[in-house]
């Protein structure tokens, strides 16, 4: 099928449930029984649509009104070459009458067929009759000009589109703009123009296209629960729970547009974790199906067959943290473990094509909805599945709602706000969990290997000190919260003759940038020079992590290559993802318990002088062992899980 019908059909989805009266068709005239049809046609409810337009076909068989009707369910039901079969034998019929002719040119036209596009749109306007029956071209339909338009305007969106599936999101933004340039009232252009702005990281940016998408929409809770994502990211929580709390109320059975509800709220630093957990626990109550859940494995099974792992992800960028993953997942052993990879999005990217190697069974999912996901991954039989993505991230919850393996596990979460979700346990590193459960698979050292592909460490090459002293983070905006700023504005007035470097396209954008700069020393604060990532990390001496920041990725892979960061213990398991791993190398004097700690260990991290050589020999000594030694635990791990006897 073309993108053009597509579109169509999308755009006008979801529709509320007809309320047509619950009589029998079996009673209506042919009149009623038309109108009927179209007015279920019209709400989406195709059931009852195709009940009256049965009626209409026993009343006055082979009428070209009848087959018309047909045709516009075929619409309905996502077959448009059955809806021009449909079309073109009522206007076989009924030749002079305009709207079975106008159909053909708008569906030719939507499919992307210029040649019969054009040829119907030009005889429609020599017909001479009308069925003299309202709504036999429905508003959802759109006009024939519309459609023809589209075809014209199609090549920016699928470039905008090509560039966005490839990670390009700076292009696709470039094209979308032109295309609103073009069209001002462009939902395809403002929807492409906004997730490109967003992924961009360019927040400030994405919320005025995300505010423009939502005033121009006809598929208003899809956009509204994107709308609230990027509200979020500016920071704007409470705006963005009443955007995704309206969303829900549109399509209160969508259980992706309900988790972006949850993935907004869950952002807010240092927020109420109570607050979240109910969030998650009325989620979880409305769209986990447990009862579908496969049953385990008889342990004797795996005497004659391996271990079926399947790992999902969606973040395949380098920086995003898969990378820190991967080479642990890359090493399973083949001998136990049969691996099967579901992948959404940047599926070409160099870190999905690495680990796509190691694969057994390679999945895309990118294109594929919720149900059929979950339909795809149940299908392989698999003993575990593991989520590789924080739920805040990627939208697998309704995925993982759908119970598609035996034991569903989260990697580095929170168990009570796992099992809400739908998994069956978590992993990650043993210490950062409190408590000792059954459904915690506890991995000595955790699952955090250095990101792959780096260049060789030489301590000798990493310099002397700044002069002044310079901080720096990799965080988000949104991730900084008060209680962050607080030990900032602290640990510079310790310091003052420091300065803090900041990044204002990887913090958001100058909004979000002007927030941290009236709340800091401004004397002490300075904005990075143009240049590379790599650039900015030599420019500084000690990276700052947020308090309490789930995403502490970006942490871990700049201390892969030298440039050491400060994080803090949190209450959230993710959130000790960096401060597992820097315990593991052996480096606590860059582990926080409290603020205060958090505060004092900076100050003396810069007093004590040069972190970085001493950093660096253990970064080398960790790089060349860790990843195997984690995959071996992994498996035993799983085995144990399963009761595999099957692994050497």
């Amino acid at each position: 099928m073309q993108d053009g019908f597509t579109d169509l059909i999308e755009q006008d989805l979801p529709l509320k449930p007809t309320d047509s009266p619950p009589y029998s068709a079996a009673s209506l005239t042919r009149d009623e029984a038309i109108h009927g049809a179209l007015d279920a046609i019209a709400a989406n409810d195709v059931e009852r649509g195709i009940e009256l337009a049965q009626r209409v076909n026993a009343l006055e068989p082979n009428s070209n009104i009848g087959l018309h009707l047909v045709g516009l369910l075929s619409l309905r039901l996502n077959e448009p070459g059955k809806a021009v079969e449909a079309f073109e034998a009522a206007s076989r019929i009924a030749p002079d009458v305009r709207e079975h002719i106008d159909a053909l040119a708008i569906v030719f036209s939507r499919t992307g067929r210029l040649v019969d596009g054009l040829f119907y749109g030009k005889l429609a306007t020599a017909a001479t009759k009308d069925t003299g029956i309202p709504g036999m071209l429905p508003d959802w339909l759109g006009t024939f000009d519309q459609a023809f338009y589209k075809i014209a305007d199609r090549p920016l969106i699928k470039q905008g589109q090509r560039l966005f599936a490839a990670g390009d999101y700076p292009g696709a933004g470039e094209v979308f703009r032109r295309e609103i340039e073009l069209d001002s009232r462009s939902i395809e252009g403002w929807r492409g123009f906004a997730r490109a702005l967003y992924h961009a990281r360019r927040y400030d940016d994405a919320l005025v296209a995300s505010r423009a998408l939502v005033s121009v929409t006809d598929t208003r809770a899809v956009d509204l629960s994107v709308h609230g994502l990027v509200l979020a990211a500016t920071g704007r929580f409470d705006e963005a729970l009443v955007a995704g709390r309206e969303a829900e109320s549109l399509e209160p059975e969508d259980a992706a547009i309900a988790w972006r509800t949850v993935q907004s709220q869950g952002r807010r630093p240092n927020g109420d974790a109570a607050g979240f957990a109910a969030l998650v626990e009325s989620w979880g109550g409305r769209f986990v199906t447990e009862e579908m859940r496969p049953a385990p494995a008889d342990p004797a099974e795996f005497i004659d067959r391996r271990v079926r792992v399947g790992v999902m992800s969606g973040r395949w960028s380098h920086g995003d943290g898969l990378d820190l993953i991967v080479p642990v997942i890359e090493l399973l052993d083949r001998r136990g473990v049969e691996l099967f990879v579901y992948a959404d999005g940047l599926v070409d990217a160099p870190l999905a094509r690495r680990l796509r190697t190691r694969a057994n069974v390679w999945q895309d999912l990118s294109d594929l909805d919720t149900e059929t996901a979950g339909f795809v991954v149940r299908n392989d039989a698999l003993d575990v599945l593991i989520d590789l993505d924080d739920p805040l991230v990627t939208n697998h919850a309704p995925v993982i709602a759908q119970a598609p393996a035996p034991f569903v596990l989260a990697l580095n979460g929170d168990l009570s706000t796992a099992l809400a979700m739908g998994f069956t346990g978590v992993v990650g590193d043993r210490a950062a969990y409190a408590i000792a459960d059954a459904r915690i698979i506890g991995i000595e050292g955790g699952m955090v290997g250095q990101p792959v592909d780096l260049p060789p460490l030489d301590p000798a090459t990493l310099g002397t000190p700044h002069v002044p002293a310079a901080f720096g983070t990799l965080a988000e905006g949104w991730q900084i919260g008060e209680a962050t700023l607080d030990a900032w504005r602290d640990i510079l007035t310790a310091l003052p003759e420091a300065i803090l470097i900041l990044d204002d396209m990887r913090l958001g954008g100058a909004e979000a940038t002007q927030r941290l700069v009236g709340q800091l020393p401004q004397g002490q604060l300075r904005l990075r020079e143009p240049g590379s990532d790599q650039d900015y990390l030599s420019s500084v001496d000690l990276l700052l992590d947020p308090l309490g920041n789930p995403f502490a990725d970006g942490l871990v892979a700049a201390a892969a290559q030298g440039t050491p960061g400060l994080t803090c213990r949190a209450k959230r398991v993710r959130a000790n993802l960096a401060a597992g791993w820097l315990d593991r190398v052996g480096v606590p004097g860059l582990v926080a318990d409290t603020a205060e700690d958090y505060v004092r260990k900076a100050v003396d991290a810069i007093k004590t002088g040069d972190v970085r050589a001493g950093f660096a020999r253990r970064i080398i000594a960790d790089r060349e062992s860790a990843a195997t030694a984690q995959a071996v635990r992994l498996v035993k791990a799983l085995a144990t899980l399963v009761n595999s006897t099957a692994v050497p």
